[in-house]
């Protein structure tokens, strides 16, 4: 529907959800099924991408290093999961489609995400404590140290972790939705 990026178009979802219900419901007679497509997390400069950012700060990626915001919402944030979680759930009650493809559901870059809900996380699970600082050469790109494996290891399994608790949630509305998933960024693996 050349609306994929829903997180940066909050002001269509209405329109946008009212047509798919109408196209899917217009198709089912005929034994069609439909597949939806989405963007989980880049926020771009279009429609209202700065806007929600600034409404979004604090599920923003961080930066490892200095903590600087990113330009993508966080999928370890309690806070954007259940809101994300929330949405997939009313679109598939409102329109009946019958599989969701999500886009760049990642870490947008090596150094993301460091934000206080990755850094409480990947201790709790790792038991390491990331540094705070540029000059660290623990979560160096170049580095091997143990905790940069344990870093890069740790986001593979978030990111796992986010697709289980939506599949898990999902299987309560439609358990026979089919999902897809693409990153054009970094996925699962960092090529550094």
């Amino acid at each position: 529907n050349g609306m994929a990026l829903r997180l940066s178009h909050p002001e269509h979802k209405e329109r946008i959800q009212q047509t798919i219900a109408k196209i899917v419901k217009a198709g089912q007679p005929h034994n069609m099924k439909f597949i939806d497509h989405w963007r989980f997390s880049p926020l771009t400069a279009n429609g209202n991408g700065f806007r929600v950012m600034l409404e979004r700060l604090d599920q923003l990626q961080r930066t490892v290093d200095c903590a600087l915001p990113g330009r993508g919402l966080c999928p370890v944030n309690p806070k954007m999961r259940r809101d994300f979680i929330n949405s997939v759930i009313e679109h598939i009650e409102v329109t009946g489609i019958d599989g969701l493809m999500i886009d760049e559901v990642e870490f947008h870059t090596a150094n993301l995400c460091g934000c206080a809900n990755c850094r409480k996380k990947f201790t709790a699970d790792t038991n390491w404590v990331m540094p705070i600082s540029e000059v660290s050469k623990l979560l160096d790109p170049k580095s091997n140290s143990p905790m940069r494996q344990a870093w890069m290891d740790w986001q593979q399994k978030a990111i796992g972790d986010f697709w289980v608790e939506l599949r898990n949630a999902v299987k309560n509305v439609k358990p026979d939705l089919v999902f897809f998933g693409y990153t054009s960024l970094s996925g699962l693996c960092h090529s550094e």
